[in-house]
């Protein structure tokens, strides 16, 4: 039963093909994703990314759908395919001074109630006499 399993997997393995690593995009496709996400910033996408999801959901339409879609796609290639290009507005900020200490506290303090340490076995007469 075992070897079938292994037998499958290994013809379904060879039969699919599977994407390694992204490789880096040329300089030229990164220059057109860069001139589409310029020209979705200035449309107003990521002022639609900005609101609150929940009472967006039933006033957005399809085709705006299409466009933050599209914009994700697009951020997510340059980011990830264009290694020498940098987008304005993804810096990564460090964690307050407040946040840190919250999360180190909590680190420190155990969750929930402490566990006994179990007691040794006592030691059976017959070692302690021989």
């Amino acid at each position: 039963m075992r070897f079938g399993t292994v037998f499958i997997g290994l013809i379904l393995s060879a039969a699919i093909p599977v994407r390694g690593s992204a490789k880096p995009l040329t300089s030229e496709a990164c220059v057109r994703l860069v001139n589409e996400h310029d020209t979705l910033s200035r449309g107003g996408v990521e002022k639609s990314l900005a609101r609150d999801p929940a009472g967006e959901r039933d006033n957005i339409k399809a085709e705006q759908l299409a466009l933050i879609e599209r914009f994700l796609f697009i951020e997510s290639q340059i980011r990830f395919r264009c290694p020498a290009v940098k987008l304005p507005g993804l810096k990564i900020t460090p964690p307050s001074k407040a946040r840190t200490a919250k999360v180190r506290k909590n680190r420190s303090q155990p969750r929930g109630p402490s566990i006994p340490l179990p007691k040794r076995k006592p030691a059976s007469s017959a070692k302690r006499a021989g």
